[in-house]
């Protein structure tokens, strides 16, 4: 999050961070808040983490640009929705009392 808030900062107008593409594009109307971000899973395999990227983009309805998931993965998605949102709500918690 330091290195989006210093090129949103710097003004830099060639970035591929979706965050900083986002409040370029939309100025003073974005209510994103870098101070309350938080990470929801960490993952060190690179394939991995790009499905989890993928998979919490979806649930989430993000603006991140994420890899195309097969079709196979959307039933257990549908499936999985409220288990995963219950695990972002909770890391959301865990975060904001640490920051309290």
């Amino acid at each position: 999050m330091k290195q989006h808030v210093k090129i949103i900062e710097k003004g830099e107008e060639k970035s591929s961070s979706e965050i900083v593409q986002h409040h370029q594009k939309k100025r003073y109307q974005c209510m994103f808040n870098p101070r309350n971000a938080f990470i929801v899973d960490n993952e060190i395999d690179y394939k991995k983490r790009k499905i989890k990227e993928a998979i919490y983009s979806i649930i989430n309805d993000s603006i991140n640009r994420h890899d195309q998931l097969d079709e196979s993965w959307y039933p257990v998605l549908q499936h999985e929705k409220n288990k995963i949102k219950r695990k972002i709500k909770y890391k959301k918690q865990i975060f904001q009392n640490k920051n309290i």
